[in-house]
């Protein structure tokens, strides 16, 4: 399977800019699984390789992953020397994220950020929805002052990264951090850039206190929520997000549509029509 694994990547590197992504998931497989030959790769292989990574702490979404790839290196495999690729029993990923911050919450979360490139990060997340890759990658030629918007970017093997007008908040926030650049990456760190902040972003919201583990995505569905939540269409929500389709974001935040159902069934109700549950009762 390291053979497999390798040559996968390798071709990977080459389709795709975001390969380094998958790297860590294809080390996983090699780590448990490297040693197994083609011939002898079943649904066996697949469940020890889940549960020696949930032994490891993964949650049920990184396992998934790890399994999905193994699953389509087996197959480019298979396509490029003309074999049966071995079908392994894949598990469902968790449900989306339904859980955002509050305002309280999230100015704790700010408050509680130690460094001032972790607290640059959570602004620029919290106002503009953007994803954690795209935060990370942005230069300061795409911080157009002028204009007052983020340019994302984005290209066409990338996932859509939306162009982003700034509120003045962040635009302030932006010009400070512009001041006392070092590099040309917005979130720099000594000088460099800074290229995983997820742990810093937990140990912020532990220090706030926050009772469930925050992690980057959540600053985005937080963005998300409180614009639909304050009269913001879909489908200006979808944009700023940079979704493909407003049908992805109409998924991704289903959980708060249920409000808009309310004023609808309430007109349903009629007094005429509830009676004393000691009607029913038994003489």
């Amino acid at each position: 399977m390291r053979e497999i694994c390798e040559t996968y990547l390798e071709d990977l590197a080459t389709r795709s800019i975001h390969w380094r992504r998958h790297r860590s998931k294809l080390r996983a497989v090699t780590q448990h699984l490297g040693w197994v030959r083609w011939a002898e790769l079943d649904q066996q292989h697949g469940r020890m390789l889940a549960q020696r990574r949930a032994a490891e702490g993964r949650g049920q979404g990184t396992i998934a992953q790890v399994l999905v790839m193994l699953q389509t290196a087996c197959n480019a495999w298979a396509a490029r020397y003309r074999l049966v690729a071995p079908k392994l029993k894949l598990i469902s990923r968790p449900p989306p994220l339904t859980r955002y911050l509050t305002e309280d919450e999230a100015e704790r979360l700010i408050a509680c950020c130690l460094s001032y490139h972790v607290r640059m990060f959570v602004m620029l997340a919290l106002h503009t929805g953007a994803r954690m890759e795209a935060i990370l990658s942005l230069r300061w030629g795409q911080v157009d002052f002028a204009k007052r918007v983020v340019d994302y970017g984005g290209g066409p093997r990338e996932k859509a990264r939306a162009v982003v007008p700034m509120n003045d908040e962040i635009a302030a926030a932006l010009r400070d951090a512009r001041e006392v650049r070092t590099c040309d990456y917005v979130i720099e760190y000594g000088g460099t850039r800074v290229k995983e902040i997820t742990r810093s972003v937990k140990a912020a919201g532990a220090r706030a206190g926050i009772p469930v583990e925050v992690k980057p995505h959540m600053l985005r569905k937080t963005a998300g929520s409180w614009m639909l939540q304050r009269g913001v269409r879909m489908e200006v929500v979808s944009r700023v997000l940079g979704h493909r389709s407003i049908a992805t974001t109409e998924r991704a935040y289903a959980f708060l549509r249920i409000e808009d159902l309310r004023p609808a069934v309430d007109t349903l109700r009629s007094a005429r029509l509830v009676k004393p549950l000691a009607t029913f009762r038994k003489a």
